[in-house]
């Protein structure tokens, strides 16, 4: 049983990384899109 709560949280865990790294990597692309010259308007 604690296993399976340990699998879980584990499992939520790296949910939660990813999330993170999703949102960082967004970040990272608006701002790279807001420092690459020669373009006025961004693309969502």
């Amino acid at each position: 049983d604690d296993e399976l709560a340990a699998r879980i949280l584990a499992r939520a865990r790296s949910e939660a990384i990813r999330k993170k790294r999703a949102l960082f990597d967004k970040e990272l692309m608006l701002i790279y899109e807001e420092l690459r010259p020669g373009r006025g308007e961004k693309v969502t």
